[in-house]
This record gives structure tokens, sequence and C-alpha cells, in this order.
């Protein structure tokens, strides 16, 4: 489910941008040696097994020793990726910073495009989302011809949502309503239904809510096109947010008749039981109910055992009234320049300042000039 710095939408977006950026990996690895056979399985794994993965890639670092160039940047490149998956932001650090040390002899520009959208990944799990768009924005700037741009785009309008704010709220309703409706028959349907799903965000916090409902049942028949189960679960949890807000009996007894069915079959881990445990209690605040005391203490100690700012947030920004009192909010991050890690900012792939300024107009025409590009480049000649 994806509210405001949700994380495990965002991993959910990150694994989307992470299976088109390593499908199309550079065949360095070309001979029968013992480094190509290992850098296969690791391929092989990174998606179903990356704990797999990530053992291999500690285990046989040392034939990097005897590795060419091109093949050190693959592996550093993979291993990227595989801690990406399993947010191991220290090794994705590492791996990245070994990578721009051999960034300078190549012209590579596949590689230069993988190397800032990882580095775009790892700012969105340390929570550093005005970094992520900076590093996303730059990337697009060397994005290869095969590749699509829609789920770096969706990250960028993540990000800007994540940044809570009115200015970035509309910035990223319009990135998304272009993603929508300028390319709606090209968008695979689990980007749909996170399209949908973010615009819906958008709209809860504007307090719209007709608005809100819309896109989170587009978002649920998205997720259940694409057979993502889960996320039309966590969808369907959003929906029904919606309907306590709003105060909708009948559709909210409606709809959560209709997920029981589904639970049945799906049970929730202990945070999303939670997060639901709090819809159910708002709804009876917002119909007049008084919680008894007994309520209120069992909500604060629910509320105490979530291990997910996932479900935080939204609990928090939507539901604060439920809560004795607020947890403390982590400072807004900017000064963007001066968060860089040096081995983003050491190579003049892109004016970090002027994307960190970037403003309204601007990000709307790179949106439709990369889509347009795209389309283009996808044209039978």
């Amino acid at each position: 489910m994806q509210f405001v710095k949700q994380k495990r939408r965002q991993l959910a977006i990150l694994i989307a941008l992470l299976t088109f950026m390593t499908s199309h990996v550079s065949h360095a690895f070309n001979t029968p040696t013992n480094l190509a056979s290992v850098f296969d399985e690791i391929k092989r794994n990174a998606s179903i097994y990356p704990a797999k993965s990530i053992a291999l890639l500690r285990q046989h670092s040392t034939y990097l020793q005897t590795a060419s160039h091109p093949e050190k940047i693959q592996w550093w490149l993979q291993y990227a990726s595989v801690a990406s998956r399993l947010s191991l932001t220290d090794e994705m650090e590492s791996a990245l910073s070994a990578v721009s040390e051999l960034l300078p002899e190549t012209k590579n520009n596949t590689d230069i495009f993988r190397f800032l959208g990882y580095s775009g990944h790892l700012f969105r799990h340390i929570g550093r989302h005005s970094q992520s768009i900076v590093a996303y924005w730059c990337a697009l700037e060397y994005i290869p011809a095969h590749y699509s741009p829609h789920a770096m785009l969706l990250s960028i309008a993540s990000d800007y949502v994540s940044l809570s704010s009115p200015i970035n709220n509309k910035l990223s309703r319009d990135i998304l309503t272009i993603l929508k409706n300028e390319t709606h028959t090209t968008l695979p349907a689990p980007l749909a239904g996170i399209v949908d799903n973010l615009l819906a965000i958008a709209a809860l916090r504007n307090g719209n809510f007709d608005t809100a409902a819309y896109h989170f049942r587009a978002s649920m028949d998205a997720f259940y096109e694409g057979a993502q189960r889960a996320d039309y679960i966590k969808a369907g949890l959003n929906l029904l947010l919606t309907y306590s807000m709003q105060g909708n009996t009948n559709k909210f007894i409606r709809l959560k008749q209709r997920l029981d069915r589904t639970l049945e079959s799906e049970p929730l881990d202990n945070d999303a039981q939670v997060f639901y445990y709090f819809i159910q209690e708002n709804i009876q605040v917002t119909q007049g109910n008084t919680l008894s005391q007994h309520q209120k203490d069992r909500l604060s100690n629910q509320f105490s055992t979530l291990n997910s700012n996932l479900y935080k947030d939204p609990i928090v920004e939507f539901m604060p009234h439920l809560l004795p009192s607020l947890p403390p909010t982590s400072p807004a991050n900017s000064n963007i320049t001066n968060v860089l890690p040096m081995w983003m900012t050491q190579h003049a792939f892109c004016d970090v300042t002027s994307l960190a300024a970037i403003t309204h107009d601007d990000a709307i025409a790179r949106t439709r000039n990369v889509l347009k590009n795209w389309q283009r480049q996808r044209r039978p000649e």
C-alpha cells in the first residue's frame, strides 16, 4: 500500500525499474571463464532469489582481480541492483562508489544510465527523495533507445508525492496524468495501477474523496488485470481508508466484505493487519462514535508494533486522531548539492544544481520530451 514515504510501494516501483535496467545488461561476460559462469548464475537468481545472488557476489569477489574493465563495471552494477532489491544500502553505496571509479574509462551511456538510476534507488531507500529526483532526471538524459522511460518517470512522480508539499503534489499529479492519459496504450497494467494509486494519494491529501476513490478503484482493476494479488489487496485497503474518512458506511461495508473474502486465502502480515484495524476504528469515529479507553489503549499498543513506515505514515497523516501523541517527524531533506556523495558528483554527467532547482514547467516539458523520443524510436523505419 502506497502512501507518502511508503517503503513497500517504493520497493515495488524499484523492482519495476530494476527489471528493465537489468534486462539489457551489456554482454561483457562473453567468454567461457569461471567469472562468466558465476555472473550468469548471479543474473539468473537476481529477481527471484536476490539473497542467493548477493551471496555469490560476496563469495566470488576475488574474480575481480583478473577481470577486464567492462567486466568490473557490470559486476558492480549488478551488485548495486541486487543490493537494492534487498535494501542493503551500505553495500549499494560501496558498489556505486566502485562503479564511479571505473566510469571515466567508459563512454557507454547504458552504464552511465544504470549507475545514475541505481544512485536514485539508493537515495529512495534512505528517504532522500529530493536527491533521488535529481539522480533520476540525470539518468533520463542517458536513457538508451531500447529502454522504456515509464518506470523511472513513475519513480520521479512518487518521490514528488513523498516530499509532501502543495507544489510537489501538483507536479507529481501532472506527471502522472501525462503517463496515464498520453501513454495509456503502452503502460503495463502493474505500472498503470501504481499511477492510479499515486493519483489517489494526491487527491486524498487534498480532501477530494470521490476522486481518490475513483483512482483507487482503477488501481485495483489494474492490479487485478496484472495478477498483482498483493498490490490489489493493498489498493483495496487504500480505498477502504478513503471510505472511512468520507464516512461512506454502505460502500465501506461492501468493500470490507469483499476484502475479507479475499483475505481468507491471502492473509495480511502483522503491519497490514494493524493498518486494517485502524481503518475499522476510523469509520467508527467518522460516524460520531466515541472510542473507549480500552480501544484507545489497543490502538496505541498496536501502533507500537509497526515495523514499516509503509503503514505508520498513512496512520499519522490521515488518522492522527486515533493516536494519543504523534511521533516526531524527520526534517525535510533539502540543500541537495551538500548531501550528494562524492561518487555522484565527481563526474560532470549533468548540471546537478540546475536539476535540483527544476521548475514545474521544465519538469513537464522533460517528461513529454522523454516520452516523445521513446515513442519516436519505437516506430518502424
